[in-house]
C-alpha cells in the first residue's frame, strides 16, 4: 500500500474509499493534507481513515499539527503508528476520533491500551514493511493478543 495516498481506491459494493495517508512524508504540508482530505470526502458519504505514523526524525515535523488538521478536517479514525504516540492518541480522542495503533509487540500494544486507543493493528514478522526488531511471527503475536488485551485487534498482512 507504499505510495498510495494520492490514489482513490473505491470499494464499489460498499461504496467506501480507502484514504491512506502516511504523513507526512506523502503529504509534506498541511495543506496537501487538508486537499487530499477534502478529495476524498468528494468521493464517499461514508467515514474514512488516515494514517499518522510517527517516524523518528533529526527534526520531526509537528505532528500535533497534523493531527489537528485532521481533526479540523472531520476524520473520524485514526491509525496511529511509530514513537511514543502518547500526545496524538490524547489529542484525537479529545475529538472523539477512532483511535487504532499498529504495535508489533505486546508490551507495544499494552502501553497503547493504557492511552487510551479504540483498536489495535497487530503487525508480525510475516506482515511486510517495517514489523519491528524481534521477528515474532503473526500467529504468536495474534495469540499472545487474544489472552493477554482487552481491546479489539485486527492483524495486518
Amino acid at each position: 500500500m507504499h505510495g498510495t495516498s494520492k490514489e482513490r481506491l473505491r470499494n464499489y459494493k460498499l461504496g467506501a474509499v480507502l484514504h491512506r495517508c502516511s504523513l507526512p512524508s506523502r503529504n509534506p504540508t498541511l495543506e496537501d493534507l487538508r486537499t487530499e482530505t477534502r478529495r476524498c470526502r468528494t468521493m464517499t458519504k461514508f467515514p474514512f481513515g488516515v494514517n499518522l505514523t510517527l517516524l523518528p526524525a533529526m527534526v520531526p515535523p509537528d505532528y500535533g499539527a497534523y493531527a489537528q488538521v485532521i481533526v479540523d478536517s472531520g476524520v473520524r479514525i485514526v491509525e496511529t503508528a511509530g514513537n511514543n504516540p502518547g500526545p496524538i492518541i490524547a489529542q484525537l480522542k479529545n475529538a472523539g476520533i477512532i483511535v487504532i495503533h499498529k504495535c508489533t509487540t505486546i508490551r507495544h500494544a499494552k502501553s497503547a491500551v493504557k492511552l487510551g486507543v479504540n483498536f489495535l493493528s497487530i503487525d508480525g514478522f510475516g506482515c511486510g514493511g517495517y514489523v519491528g526488531e524481534h521477528d515474532i511471527t503473526n500467529f504468536i503475536l495474534l495469540s499472545r493478543a487474544r489472552q493477554e488485551l482487552g481491546v479489539p485487534f485486527i492483524t495486518s498482512g
